[in-house]
């Protein structure tokens, strides 16, 4: 059985239930339960009210009420006075058991169960796509850089086996963005990547902030990240024939900062467990980050030894996987809203000091 998450109280769910079950006049109303009832009186009675028989049903029920909702708005409104006729009716169970920690146990049961019909009425955060822009815009844009490159002849393909007569370089994503006018696209495409990653940065630490014990790895995560962005923009800036010292301190920062990011986002991952999707997410950003780590490894290795094509195919490969890595945060953002609160500054607070004295000149007075 999987656990509720949250900080509301199986007492809160038993009275949300136990007043939606009140649903007026219609063809989902207390009405229609009546033959289910005499049902359940059977069950109680025969003294098979257990939490594996009540998990099995719901189930049952599951299933037809996700076929009922998925067909159309009235279908939806059916299945939502459905479950809550089945909810009401399963709560009532509950009275049943003397044990009140079987009652707790039943009560989640079925508020999981409420959650797995996709029923609840929550709808996914309109941040959830902030990681996807970031991922599709970005990769978007670096590709037009390539192409744009492979058709002035400054670089040549990826998938060439030799370098093509006229052409003066590999394909790396740097040399693809040095030379006019794939310049101009590669920097305003990296630096918008690296206001988007900052962006992500902050709200991620906000989303763990109240989540974590030891805040020493959020924050290094932000901090990770935070690095990583200005390396971005330090690379998109300042192109490799410009000034090449600067451009590889940039790429040393981004891809460097970016792994250690990948890495502590996902432990974080595995160890806050957000609603439960830990594993279902931390493994795919553990994986994502060994790879991203071999591809490091790979690069700096390929061109010490002056093996340039496949350093520059490794190059791309390591860049599509920190996208890649940065569109998993969609997942988490789902279920969090941010907001931003503006309030008006006060300039007339009075000090410390000066209320004290005029709590002291009122206190005279009334002596």
């Amino acid at each position: 059985m999987v656990w509720f998450s949250g900080n509301c109280s199986p007492e809160r769910y038993s009275r949300s239930f136990d007043s939606n079950f009140i649903l007026g006049d219609g063809p989902w109303g207390p009405s229609a339960a009546e033959p289910l009832k005499e049902n359940f009186a059977d069950t109680i009675a025969k003294g098979k009210v257990t939490q594996a028989s009540v998990t099995h049903i719901l189930k049952d029920r599951t299933v037809l009420i996700q076929k009922l909702s998925s067909q159309t708005t009235v279908g939806k409104r059916l299945g939502l006075r459905m479950m809550s006729v089945y909810a009401g009716l399963y709560l009532r169970l509950c009275k049943h058991f003397k044990d009140k920690t079987k009652q707790i146990v039943l009560v989640i049961t079925i508020y999981n169960w409420v959650q797995a019909s996709g029923m609840d009425g929550k709808k996914c955060s309109v941040w959830m796509f902030l990681p996807l822009v970031f991922t599709l815009f970005t990769s978007a844009g670096l590709w037009i850089v390539y192409f744009i490159a492979v058709e002035d002849d400054k670089i040549f393909p990826l998938n060439s086996a030799e370098r093509k007569p006229g052409v003066k370089h590999a394909p790396y994503i740097s040399i693809a963005g040095d030379e006019p006018p794939a310049s101009c696209v590669f920097s305003q495409v990296v630096n918008m990547a690296a206001f988007l990653a900052l962006v992500v940065a902050v709200l991620r630490f906000i989303q763990l902030k109240p989540k974590v014990l030891n805040p020493w790895l959020n924050i290094s995560g932000l901090v990770a990240l935070c690095l990583a962005s200005f390396g971005m923009t330090l690379l998109g800036n300042f192109q490799l024939t410009n000034d090449e010292e600067i451009h590889n301190v940039g790429t040393s920062l981004t891809f460097g900062f970016g792994t250690l990011t990948c890495w502590i986002q996902a432990a974080l991952t595995l160890k806050v467990n957000i609603k439960n999707e830990g594993r279902k997410v931390g493994i795919p950003r553990v994986i994502l980050s060994a790879s991203i780590t071999l591809c490091v490894v790979l690069y700096f290795i390929l061109m010490a030894q002056g093996i340039h094509m496949y350093a520059a195919r490794v190059q791309w490969g390591l860049v599509m996987c920190f996208l890649s890595y940065f569109g998993t945060f969609a997942v988490e953002f789902r279920h969090y809203r941010y907001e931003i609160v503006c309030s008006e500054y006060q300039e007339n607070f009075l000090s410390f000091s000066e209320s004290l004295s005029e709590a002291s000149e009122y206190q005279t007075d009334q002596v």
